[in-house]
């Protein structure tokens, strides 16, 4: 699973990397039982080829990179990976774009991984991209004490710590990683607010 810190790290990288425009897309070159896609992939080189990438952004434990009216989205264990024009792409991937500069994004999935290419905003009705979107991220000042307790009701406060971070969307980008990292950390180097 992409987990926030990951998911914030890598949509700075790509920043850094692509400002390319993509020429073409392919789609489970390597077939994987849990590679999910979104919509026709048949209709992804419509959506994005001849378009340059304008931004990467995270939310949550999505990655979404940004072109001129599409973006492509990525979740889950759907791992994202830069190759430059001199380097190969990994003989095995789920998803690979490819850019006129001769550098490509490929993608491939760790037990299992959601990607999918959209007109962009098209994905603000689905719920557990909406619940990502939409919450208050714990790197945010926003999220502050109040906003933690309003995550506290009656089913929630009698669940672990574990099951109350890392489920339902509460706390979007949450996950094993972060919470073993969290919880094995010392008190005192843990940032107080």
């Amino acid at each position: 699973m992409i987990e926030m810190p990951e998911a914030i790290t890598l949509a700075a990288q790509l920043n850094n990397t692509i400002k390319e425009t993509a020429e073409r897309i392919v789609t489970n070159y390597t077939p994987h039982k849990f590679a999910f896609f979104s919509g026709d992939t048949a209709e992804y080189d419509d959506l994005i080829c001849g378009k340059t990438v304008k931004s990467a952004s995270a939310f949550g434990g999505h990655i979404i990179i940004s072109f001129d009216g599409a973006e492509i989205r990525f979740c889950d264990g759907a791992f994202p990976r830069y190759n430059d024009a001199e380097s190969k792409p990994p003989e095995k991937h789920q998803l690979l774009i490819g850019f006129t500069d001769g550098s490509a994004i490929t993608v491939t999935i760790a037990m299992y991984g959601f990607m999918g290419v959209y007109l962009e905003n098209a994905m603000n009705g689905d719920a557990h991209y909406s619940a990502a979107k939409n919450a208050i991220p714990p790197v945010s000042d926003k999220f502050d004490f109040e906003y933690f307790k309003g995550l506290l009701d009656e089913k929630t406060i009698k669940l672990s710590a574990k099951a109350f971070l890392a489920t339902e969307q509460r706390i979007p980008g949450l996950g094993n990683g972060v919470l073993r990292i969290f919880f094995l950390m010392p008190v005192s180097t843990r940032k107080r607010r």
